[in-house]
């Protein structure tokens, strides 16, 4: 899955250089998201072989992607972040987290990765039967709504998330998306 200038890679050992690289661009410096350790991607990579996460290791079935860049343009962030799929149509999964998540890392904003990556994940995920998917954001993330409107991704409503959930302390609120797929 590739377009001119980034591609979808499984996670793997050969990329972990490459990942390491990026999380430590010095313009991802202040991302809470890149403060990560060589040892912690190892350990995503043995609990989740080719970025495929299965029950009990994480909460649904899933697919993770690493967005590459192509070319040698960017040898100093390789991996600009990543997408990932859930499949699951479970409350959790349709209500709070989305069907597609996408991460793109400081150093590599402000080009419409986010979307693009997303876009090449869709014959994915077609593949998968769906016809839709939802996708959340925080409320107050512009450039992810930004990212949803470009996608034609239709505002269905933002809910609380409830003080109990394992996500409420990350974030309070979702904003609900539904893309569906025949208008991409």
């Amino acid at each position: 899955m590739c377009d001119d200038q980034i591609e979808l890679v499984e996670p793997a050992y050969r990329w972990v250089d490459a990942y390491m690289r990026s999380v430590e661009h010095p313009a991802n410096a202040n991302d809470p998201t890149t403060n990560t350790t060589r040892a912690q991607v190892l350990d995503l990579l043995a609990k989740e072989p080719r970025g495929r996460g299965q029950p009990p290791a994480s909460a649904v079935p899933s697919y993770r992607f690493w967005v590459r860049h192509r070319g040698v343009d960017h040898a100093d962030r390789p991996i600009a972040g990543a997408v990932s799929l859930r499949i699951s149509d479970s409350f959790d999964t349709v209500e709070y987290f989305g069907h597609i998540g996408y991460h793109i890392f400081p150093a590599s904003r402000g080009k419409h990765l986010a979307e693009r990556a997303t876009r090449l994940l869709l014959p994915f995920v077609r593949q998968h039967g769906k016809t839709h998917v939802w996708i959340t954001c925080d409320p107050g993330n512009i450039a992810s709504q930004r990212t949803l409107e470009r996608l034609d991704a239709e505002f269905v409503e933002t809910v609380n998330v409830p003080v109990e959930h394992p996500l409420f302390e990350r974030s309070q609120q979702k904003s609900r998306f539904l893309l569906r797929l025949d208008r991409v």
